[in-house]
Parts: structure tokens; C-alpha cells; sequence
């Protein structure tokens, strides 16, 4: 198959000329295998050109993969696989790595075949914006969890694994990952940062070597494990990241623990949490790990977020905040043109939408939802 005799649907396309040139220069890097997939599938075709025209980064993630094109059969194409399978999927391919570096490649390989495989369903008309958004958000929960067994898996053949005592009962302890902002409301995008924190149950424990080696606190056993999935996830490599991950709303910020336990977090919310803190955790969910910590968590910190009695003083609060945003894009230059930052882009639209959760929440719960779109409606 030439592109000369591929039927272009030219006027559908946004640039045909960058569509055909960037398709015959694909084409030239395809084996038998790919070329038979292509000529097979209309669908994906006619979606690879509408890519291809639009997207740089589908094209240069295509020429250093062609392979990826006999992935995108048909029925993975139009129909996306769910969580579990694509969890199964990364699992077993990391469960067979033999060093860091190459889990570290598994990883990114897999976060670009379905980046590519999500965009294509989108631009074909498959997929919806909401989809997409839901898609890359299922995509980096799984990023995390496996990230997460993979190195905890290393860390307690390492190490051993952290214990805590429960009566007179030594028992396993366990963290998790807490996902919030776009992840969390599970709108995310394709350039998209990931906000999460780590969280484990205890620090009265420590890890229980099989040598004679000295056992490490649960608190340090958690804030090196952290450590390590994060830059698994988010450490840039010749393959990119997986995802770029953000620690900045952790309690404290950028000067607080990287992982903190279930304890220390009641204890800063309930003395020290701001406002803006309440806010971020409308957005709040289990990303990872062991689900019962994190739902035990977010109990816990339901009444910090949503209060049950109107609090003039947080409305002047929100008031102030909304100032700050206000001089803060005047400083950058942000005007009536930024989709983000700008008046009436993103940002704001969702800092109004947060603010009335804030004030109406505590008493009425349908607005206790954490996508942006769904607590619009």
C-alpha cells in the first residue's frame, strides 16, 4: 500500500499535504506485519492521517515505535481496554524486568503506546474530551499502582518487609498514594502534571530483615520507597517520563515529609489546614496501594473539607484568595487570552466552582463530587 493509491479524505483532514508527507515517511519505516494491520483496519487509517496532520508527537512517537502501529489492531482501537486488563498487562511485563533501568523503559513504553492510542480515538471521533480525560486518567492510576508493588516488592527483598503491631500481633503495615487535582477529578490531560501524596498507616514499627541487617523505621522504609516511585514514575530518560509527578501539596509543601503517616496528616489538618488545602482535597481519591488507608484518610478529613455550618470568615478568605490570583496574573501578564490562567479560563472556572462546594458542600452533598464538569452540572 502507497499513499498514492490510500483514498485521502482531504478536505477532513487540517493540513493534507503534512498528513501525506508524514504518513509516506512512516509508511517507509513499517514492517510486513504493520503494513498488513493498516491495510486491514479503514478505522485506524483514517485516524492515523487526522494524527498525523495535527499531531508532532504522534508522528515522532510513531517513527521511533513503529511497532506500535500492529498493536493498534481493530478491537483495541475502537474499543479500549479497562483497568484491570491494562493493569494485568503492565504487571506481567515489569514482573519479567531484570533491572530498574529496564522497568523504568517498561514503564514509559507503555505510557506512550496508550497516549497514542487514546489521541487516535479522539481525533477519529471515537472518543469524546470527557473520555479522553477519564482514559489518561485510568492510564496513570495504573502507572502508579504498578510503580508502587514494583518497587515496594524490591524494597522489601531489600530491606524486609515494614511491621506494626496490632494487640500482641506483628502485621504487615502498608501505605498509599492519594491522588488529587486533575487526577484526582479524573480530568486529566495529555501534558497534564500528576498531584499526589504518599500516606502509611504507622510509624511505630519498623521493617523485619531475613539477615542479620539493622531494621530501618517504618517512617524512613516509606519516605525512601517514595522516594523511589517518583522517580521511577517521573525521571526523564531517552524514552521521556511515565508522568511528571508534583509533591507540592503535601502537607508543609515542598519543605514537608514526602511521606507522611495517617496520624501526622490528622493532626496538620486539624491545626494547621488551610483553606486552600480544604479545596484541594474536594479533588481527593485512592490512587494506589492499600484502598482501605486511603478511604480511612479521606473519612477522617471529610469534615476539614466540607463543613457543615457556613463560615463567613472562609468566604472572605476565598475573597482574598481570588484577589491573589487577580494581581498574580497582572504580574504575569496574564490577560483575557490565556485559556488557563486568563479571566474566564480554566483556573477560575475552576476556583468558582471549588469555592461554592466549599461554602454549600458541608450542607448539601450533591456538590461533594470531584470532576469539574460533573459539579458544574
Amino acid at each position: 500500500m502507497t499513499t498514492e493509491n490510500f483514498p485521502l479524505p482531504s478536505r477532513n483532514l487540517p493540513d493534507p499535504d503534512i498528513a501525506r508527507q508524514r504518513y509516506h515517511d512512516l509508511e517507509t519505516l513499517l514492517g510486513s506485519r504493520e503494513r498488513q494491520v493498516l491495510s486491514g483496519s479503514v478505522p485506524l487509517r483514517r485516524a492515523l492521517l487526522h494524527a498525523l496532520s495535527l499531531s508532532p508527537f504522534i508522528f515522532q512517537t510513531l517513527t521511533r515505535h513503529p511497532d506500535f502501529i500492529q498493536k493498534l489492531d481493530t478491537t483495541r482501537f475502537m474499543n479500549p481496554p479497562g483497568k484491570r486488563t491494562l493493569a494485568s498487562t503492565i504487571g506481567r511485563s515489569l514482573k519479567r524486568c531484570e533491572t530498574r533501568e529496564e522497568a523504568s523503559r517498561v514503564l514509559r513504553i507503555f505510557r506512550l503506546f496508550h497516549t497514542v492510542r487514546i489521541a487516535l480515538r479522539e481525533l477519529a471521533g471515537v472518543g469524546t474530551v470527557q473520555d479522553t480525560m477519564r482514559e489518561m486518567s485510568i492510564l496513570a492510576d495504573v502507572v502508579m499502582s504498578a510503580s508502587l508493588k514494583y518497587e515496594t516488592d524490591r524494597f522489601d527483598r531489600r530491606y524486609g518487609p515494614p511491621m506494626i503491631f496490632k494487640g500482641n500481633r506483628r502485621v504487615r503495615s502498608h501505605c498509599a498514594v492519594i491522588h488529587l487535582g486533575k487526577l484526582g477529578g479524573e480530568e486529566l490531560n495529555f501534558s497534564s502534571d500528576i498531584d499526589i501524596l504518599y500516606v502509611f498507616d504507622s510509624e511505630k514499627g519498623e521493617t523485619h530483615p531475613a539477615s542479620s541487617q539493622t531494621p530501618l523505621p517504618n517512617a524512613e522504609y516509606y519516605r525512601r520507597l517514595a522516594e523511589q516511585v517518583t522517580r521511577l514514575v517521573s525521571e526523564k530518560t531517552s524514552e521521556g517520563f511515565a508522568f511528571r509527578v508534583d509533591l507540592g501539596l503535601r502537607p508543609d509543601g515542598q519543605y514537608g515529609d514526602i511521606a507522611n503517616s495517617l496520624r501526622s496528616m490528622e493532626i496538620y489538618y486539624e491545626s494547621w489546614g488551610k483553606l486552600w488545602e480544604r479545596a484541594v482535597w474536594i479533588k481527593a481519591r485512592h490512587g494506589a496501594g492499600h484502598t482501605p488507608l486511603s478511604v480511612s484518610l479521606l473519612k477522617t478529613l471529610h469534615p476539614f473539607v466540607y463543613r457543615k455550618y457556613l463560615d463567613f470568615t472562609a468566604i472572605e478568605e476565598i475573597r482574598e484568595m481570588k484577589l491573589k490570583m487577580d494581581q498574580k496574573n497582572r504580574l504575569n501578564r496574564k490577560g483575557r487570552d490565556d485559556i488557563k490562567l486568563g479571566w474566564g479560563g480554566i483556573r477560575e472556572i475552576e476556583f468558582f466552582v471549588q469555592a461554592l462546594q466549599l461554602i454549600h458542600g458541608g450542607k448539601n452533598p450533591h456538590v461533594q463530587c470531584r470532576n469539574t464538569l460533573e459539579a458544574l452540572r
